[in-house]
């Protein structure tokens, strides 16, 4: 497979032991792999001057950010200052609570509210998106899955970042989610799955490239399909490895592949 140019980052709850003990140290130790960004979940009370500073020491780029939805609704415009200052772009929903995706009403309902954060975050250049959990893939009483709903209901250039291990956790084919909203993947989560689908059990026991996922297929529907820009791996819960060497096993492996 012919090496491409979509960069890759690490999602830095991967590692959030080592970042709450010394995030430096672990920026520096990630950038002596080759990897040329990250995605931040939260900033452990860093100035975001000081925070800056610490990525252009190690040459990374703040791809995104995961954002509790409840203290984006309260504090939209500072946080949206703290992501321009870091020179992140791109901020996404992590997770959403059962009340706001529990039905077709709630969940266009939750749409409509990403819509107006959408909007507000224009004024610093910033896009909105979404990251997918299992839930959110697997079918309301309509049919559709919150997911589905979600997509439909915001604008064309709200990022839905599929993850693929969670899919497969949630019962979704790995691919479909990505090639049926083109152009609207354009933050991927690469995160391997080795069991059943439709369970949990395959989450964390393989790093990328070493379960269940087919890659090929995955790649492929992002880079032709998707609109990817960016690759962000996610690994956690390795039965042997630490969360360090798991990350590091991760972006190897996706090395080897020509990523």
């Amino acid at each position: 497979m012919p090496e491409n140019n979509i960069p890759i980052g690490l999602q830095l709850y991967s590692v959030r032991q080592d970042v709450e003990k010394n995030l430096p140290a672990v920026l520096k130790e990630i950038a002596s792999w080759g990897l040329t960004g990250v995605e931040f979940a939260g900033f452990f009370n860093y100035p975001a001057k000081e925070l800056k500073q610490l990525l252009d020491d190690n040459n990374l780029i703040a791809y995104s950010s995961h954002v509790p939805i409840h203290i984006l609704e309260q504090y939209v415009h500072a946080i949206s200052d703290y992501h321009a200052e870091i020179g992140c772009n791109n901020l996404i929903i992590s997770w959403l609570p059962e009340n706001k995706r529990n039905s077709e009403a709630s969940t266009i309902q939750t749409a409509n509210e990403l819509q107006s954060i959408t909007e507000l975050l224009k004024h610093n250049n910033q896009s909105f998106g979404f990251h997918c959990h299992a839930e959110d893939v697997t079918p309301l009483e309509s049919g559709k899955s919150p997911w589905q709903i979600l997509a439909e209901n915001t604008p064309t250039d709200f990022i839905m970042q599929y993850d693929t291990a969670n899919g497969m956790h949630g019962g979704a084919d790995p691919v479909l989610p990505i090639t049926q909203l083109p152009g609207r993947t354009i933050s991927l989560h690469l995160k391997e799955f080795k069991g059943t689908p439709g369970t949990p059990d395959g989450q964390g026991q393989a790093v990328i490239g070493e379960g269940d996922v087919p890659w090929k297929e995955v790649f492929e529907a992002a880079e032709s399909v998707g609109g990817t820009r960016y690759y962000i791996i996610e690994q956690e819960g390795h039965p042997t490895l630490n969360p360090m060497q798991a990350a590091k096993k991760c972006f190897e492996n996706l090395k080897a592949m020509g990523k």
